[in-house]
């Protein structure tokens, strides 16, 4: 993968910065999906992704913001990346006469993530509820790396979120269950 981000001609991209990146962009496009602005939220994320990307981010099952309604109001008090995993690396180019004329980065980034919610139900009625869901998704990031100075990063694929309730546990039991394992 390291080799492969190096071909640009005239660009380098440094995979660590580019993981760190990739996280920031998931806090920015999930505190989004969970904001109550679904019109400037639905702008936001039409700058960041291609039209067939945008409809996996759209349907997040604890925030769709299209087909399903979502239950109650939905407020992300807390994220968690536990985990953004460079998975794949692809390089294109275009040549002309043998010379380089444009070249491409695509970037695949696997993430884990637990999300903290606190779920309020619409009116008056019922009790508020906070739940942890780990939540998995992958991302498909590409640039235009032709020029170093102009390339931008957009999601060009997107998983559909795979979501289940997180067990949370004290840190006494953490630790309880990390030393039985190591203990194995």
């Amino acid at each position: 993968m390291y080799v492969l981000s190096q071909f640009p001609t005239a660009t380098r991209v440094r995979l660590p910065e580019f993981v760190q990146g990739a996280e920031r962009a998931a806090h920015t496009v999930l505190q989004r999906l969970y904001s109550h602005e679904i019109a400037e939220t639905k702008d936001f994320l039409e700058q960041l992704a291609t039209p067939e990307s945008l409809k996996a981010l759209l349907r997040k099952p604890s925030a769709p913001l299209e087909g399903e309604k979502k239950a109650g109001n939905v407020v992300l008090e807390q994220l968690n990346v536990n985990s953004a995993v460079l998975s794949a690396v692809e390089y294109t180019s275009e040549t002309v006469d043998e010379a380089v004329v444009r070249e491409w980065l695509a970037f695949r980034v696997q993430y884990d993530v637990t999300e903290h919610l606190l779920v309020s139900p619409e009116g008056e009625q019922g009790i508020e509820d906070r739940r942890a869901v780990n939540t998995s998704f992958m991302w498909t990031f590409e640039a235009d790396v032709t020029k170093p100075e102009e390339f931008e990063w957009a999601i060009v694929a997107a998983t559909p979120f795979k979501e289940e309730a997180a067990v949370l546990k004290t840190k006494e039991a953490q630790d309880s269950d990390d030393s039985k394992e190591t203990n194995e």
